[in-house]
């Protein structure tokens, strides 16, 4: 069985190839390694916190974003309404990687175990291509996979490559 990472890894990069800030060359230097990594676990961290975020959260979305959740298209007017209602999610693990693969496109992906309350352990996998618009980072494409965690929390998920 592949992982989530085998998946979603090759669908974020294919997103990312029509994006208008994919034509002509763009050196990345280790400042923009260095921003982007900020950003993108900032963003993490603002999501799991939940909806009283909103604000930051739907700020960092492109207006025309294309996000999927558990094969759902989604708005950014639709996670507008939806935000207020995320909620705080104790993270129990997590793992994350990126590549900033020009200096204004980017994509992320993390794997995070979670608790929302009393229910059992959630698992949440996202890949999200990032581009530079007016300056600031936006999420311009986000896949997201939620369940049950189907494991114990660990450091690392099951068939993740090291890097």
């Amino acid at each position: 069985m592949r992982s989530a990472r085998s998946v979603l890894v090759p669908i974020a990069l294919c997103l990312a190839a029509p994006l208008p800030g994919c034509t002509g060359p763009a050196a990345v230097t280790d400042a923009d390694v260095s921003a982007f990594r900020r950003v993108a676990e900032d963003y993490q961290q603002l999501y799991m916190d939940g909806g009283e975020n909103c604000e930051q959260i739907v700020r960092v979305l492109a207006e025309d974003i294309r996000m999927l959740e558990n094969g759902e298209a989604w708005s950014h007017e639709q996670m507008e309404q939806y935000c207020p209602y995320l909620p705080h999610k104790e993270v129990l693990s997590s793992w994350a990687d990126f590549d900033v693969v020009r200096s204004d496109v980017a994509y992320d992906f993390a794997t995070t175990v979670y608790q929302v309350e009393e229910n059992p352990p959630g698992r949440e996998t996202v890949a999200r291509v990032w581009e530079k618009i007016g300056g600031e980072w936006k999420i311009v494409r986000m896949t997201s996979v939620r369940g049950a965690s189907p494991q114990p929390a660990s450091d690392q998920p099951a068939g993740a490559a090291d890097g």
